[in-house]
């Protein structure tokens, strides 16, 4: 909160005194120039204010603004009203706020650009912080009719953004969505594409766009917004932004069960917000942790420097332990896990719909280490050991096998899983394991050089 405008002192030298006038002199110039040094000395007596007594600096300004009127003057008149526009938002005092705010615009003409900018940046930004959102809403409205007007394309583009984020706080998704086709609109060259020289303002665009179709999984349109956004990040160098790019898309890879690339691009989401203090790394760390547990990588993200501030934090360790389970196939620590910390680690709707897969997943590693050492294994006890439904574990075995990341059969009949990954078949599985490594790097090369 606060302004910029700084008292300006002046030196003997530079201040012209002037010859004496008699009060009495018929232009009345003594008398005039005591009314401006006057109200020069409110101003700044005012501004000393704002923070040790920011009521006391409101009534001084509104003050000024009312002799100004009295003396038909408008020197203070605009610094003036930004200063009321500013107090009245610290102070809660919202009931004159809009029309403070109205009689400012009409003001906009009479003082340069750059303060015009200044001043309507500092309203925009300070606006964020009004608590009655209908009120912050009615000051964005206001604005924005008066930007459109006058044609101050970048602050109109800024404070539609904020005003959208509001709709999208309020589940006011058709202002929403029509609020953003009008600044994708003034995004846009002549021939419909987007304009590359406006990436940034694209890409918050689309970042907020993918929020509401990720709740209703409209996924032909994530599918279509992602591909945007990678044709975006050739162009954009910020790390703020790039967070968001690598983040949408590793989402996207998770919907698609695209795991492994899922994991590399959420770990640069993680290390870019991580880098710039943005609170949505902590969110990442959990997504990378549960995509890097789907992608069956031997990658831990607490390996990772940046990981390890978050150490102590309770919803972090509970996934931390979760990993560490995972690792050593423990079955019953990752069942304690999954059953005490449900509520933790599937703490928001977007990984609540790969509970199932980090379930299977899970299961089908500790599976791989039990039946690693038998010939023949009877289901009912590994269903036993798993605390799984014999039904369920014979899924996930079919699915092991299907994928030959387990060499050998299902005996139905005789209710066992019969292995083929001991003895004299060893050498198949290693050769066929070598096989499966070459398509996965082949397949790691195609995909960045497709990024």
């Amino acid at each position: 909160f606060g302004s910029d405008l700084k008292k300006e002192e002046m030196s003997d030298e530079e201040f012209d005194y002037g010859e004496y006038d008699s009060p009495n002199d018929d232009n009345g110039n003594q008398s005039d120039d005591d009314g401006k040094i006057e109200l020069e000395n409110m101003f700044y007596e005012a501004d000393d204010l704002k923070t040790s007594s920011p009521h006391e600096a409101l009534g001084m300004f509104l003050n000024i603004i009312e002799l100004e009127s009295q003396k038909n003057r408008e020197e203070w008149r605009f610094k003036c009203l930004l200063n009321v526009i500013l107090l009245r938002i610290k102070l809660e005092e919202y009931d004159e706020l809009l029309s403070s705010i109205k009689s400012i615009l009409k003001y906009m003409d009479k003082v340069s650009r750059n303060e015009a900018n200044n001043a309507i940046d500092q309203i925009m930004l300070n606006a964020a912080y009004v608590k009655d959102t209908q009120i912050s809403q009615a000051v964005y409205e206001v604005v924005l009719d008066y930007l459109k007007e006058k044609n101050f394309e970048q602050l109109w583009v800024n404070a539609s953004l904020k005003l959208a984020k509001i709709y999208y706080d309020r589940k006011e998704n058709k202002k929403f969505l029509d609020l953003l086709e009008k600044v994708k609109d003034s995004c846009r060259l002549p021939n419909g594409q987007d304009d590359p020289k406006k990436s940034s303002v694209l890409l918050e665009i689309y970042s907020l766009e993918i929020n509401i179709y990720m709740q209703s999984m409209n996924i032909p349109k994530l599918r279509e917004l992602n591909a945007k956004t990678k044709m975006l990040s050739s162009v954009i160098a910020d790390p703020r932004t790039m967070g968001t790019i690598k983040d949408i898309q590793g989402k996207m890879l998770m919907l698609e069960k695209n795991w492994e690339y899922s994991r590399i691009e959420l770990l640069e989401a993680f290390k870019l917000y991580q880098s710039v203090g943005n609170p949505k790394a902590k969110t990442m760390l959990k997504y990378l942790v549960i995509s890097s547990i789907l992608a069956r990588s031997s990658f831990n993200p607490f390996d990772n420097l940046e990981a390890k501030v978050y150490k102590d934090d309770s919803d972090i360790s509970a996934l931390s332990n979760l990993r560490l389970a995972f690792e050593k196939k423990d079955s019953k620590e990752l069942n304690r896990i999954l059953s005490e910390h449900q509520a933790t680690i599937f703490d928001d709707n977007f990984l609540l719909q790969f509970r199932p897969d980090l379930l299977k997943i899970v299961s089908q590693e500790v599976m791989i280490r039990l039946i690693k050492p038998y010939k023949r294994i009877k289901l009912s006890y590994l269903a036993s050991e798993m605390h799984l439904e014999q039904n369920q574990l014979q899924g996930f075995l079919s699915e092991l096998i299907l994928d030959r990341r387990v060499l050998g059969r299902l005996n139905l009949i005789d209710e066992c899983l019969e292995n083929d990954d001991v003895g004299e078949n060893k050498m198949e599985k290693d050769k066929n394991q070598a096989l499966l490594t070459w398509v996965h790097n082949i397949t790691n090369l195609a995909y960045s050089e497709g990024m």
